[in-house]
């Protein structure tokens, strides 16, 4: 990350970003799941308050992207538990259509670990904005 106009920004290249503020989540940094955690800039320009319409239009994205996310993970969680015993599992590699016979409870586990994560930044996000509030 870095500072830019009080504030910091994913390090992430702006082309796989598709040049705006909006990340779509493609780093999977904690900065693209949660965004800004600092307070607002006082005495913006015209073009500062222009640039952070599209910050909190960014932001917003971010977070129905992230509830999103969480909705799919716990479909994923859900079936992955309800499965027999004896039924095989296959994951997809990253950009692939290849898929890789693994684990079933290994892959529940992952799947688990994923969904706190994404739970965690959800409320990571909500507590900012609770606090950004309370100022």
């Amino acid at each position: 990350m870095r500072a830019s106009a009080g504030r910091a920004i994913c390090a992430w290249p702006a082309a796989a970003r598709g040049g705006s503020l909006c990340s779509l989540l493609l780093c999977g940094c904690v900065w693209c799941l949660v965004g800004p955690l600092s307070g607002e800039m006082s005495g913006c320009t015209p073009r500062q308050e222009e640039e952070e319409e599209e910050w909190e239009s960014a932001k917003l994205h971010r977070k129905e992207e992230l509830s999103r996310r969480i909705k799919e993970q716990k479909v994923v969680v859900d079936e992955l538990s309800n499965l027999k015993k004896n039924r095989k599992v296959y994951r997809q590699q990253p950009n692939s259509n290849i898929f890789f016979l693994a684990d079933r409870t290994e892959t529940l586990s992952q799947c688990k670990n994923t969904l706190d994560e994404l739970k965690k930044a959800h409320q990571e996000m909500e507590n900012s904005e609770k606090t950004k509030i309370k100022k």
